[in-house]
């Protein structure tokens, strides 16, 4: 059995080198997938990495493997097709993968996410699930309850900075500097929030307790800013 975390060609591993009948495997993959949403989605990719499916779903799926049970649910914190979520309730165990990285910020803006509302969303969304275990992809790491617990507390932070940030800032007046070019008053904003708000959230994380502050919150802002300005 093979799942699909999302659709991105790496989320789909290696199984272009698997050659098997559709009766040998049954691709999981989830709800942009159903023919109402995204006919053929695969087909049109082309690109010879992803395995068409042969069984699909909409919202959330039970499956029932001997003694194992694995609940299998669509969400869209990262993907603009649609993400995956896997729970083992027995074993106590969550994958979504493209979330976050034990020990790290997350990659740049937030991973690439496509929807920052669903992103903020995700971690209430899964530690309402009883988990001990994390698999986040793209690491041999494993990740415990606290590392989402940790990265939630850092995205929010970047949240709430930023908007606090550009709500206080005179916008009417920093389009007003350049009143023949307002899209350079608009660049002047992004970088004024950008800076201000990275050197804020650098003064509470850069010390730890995760890594990559220095690499990625920076655009972990100008994400977040893009976000709070035209779609909060």
């Amino acid at each position: 059995m093979l799942n699909a975390t999302g659709g991105h060609g790496d989320a789909h591993g290696p199984c272009h080198f698997i050659h098997v009948k559709p009766d040998n495997v049954t691709d999981l993959s989830h709800g942009f997938l159903t023919r109402e949403l995204a006919p053929g989605v695969f087909e049109k990719k082309r690109d010879g990495r992803r395995l068409s499916p042969t069984r699909v779903f909409s919202e959330k799926l039970t499956l029932r493997k001997g003694s194992r049970t694995l609940l299998l649910e669509r969400d869209e914190f990262h993907s603009s097709e649609g993400d995956l979520i896997i729970y083992l309730p027995e074993e106590k165990v969550m994958m979504a993968v493209d979330l976050l990285a034990p020990d790290w910020v997350p990659l740049l803006d937030f991973d690439i996410t496509g929807n920052m509302f669903a992103y903020l969303g995700a971690f209430d969304r899964l530690l309402a699930y009883d988990f001990e275990t994390f698999i986040s992809g793209h690491t041999a790491d494993i990740a415990r309850r606290e590392d989402v617990e940790r990265t939630k507390a850092y995205a929010f932070d970047v949240y709430e900075t930023v908007k606090r940030i550009h709500g206080e800032l005179n916008v009417a007046e920093l389009l007003e500097r350049d009143r023949d070019n307002e899209q350079a008053g608009i660049k002047l904003l992004i970088d004024e929030v950008t800076a201000r708000a990275t050197e804020e959230v650098k003064s509470r994380w850069l010390n730890g307790p995760m890594r990559g502050v220095d690499l990625w919150t920076e655009s972990h802002c100008r994400a977040m800013l893009l976000y709070v300005r035209w779609s909060d």
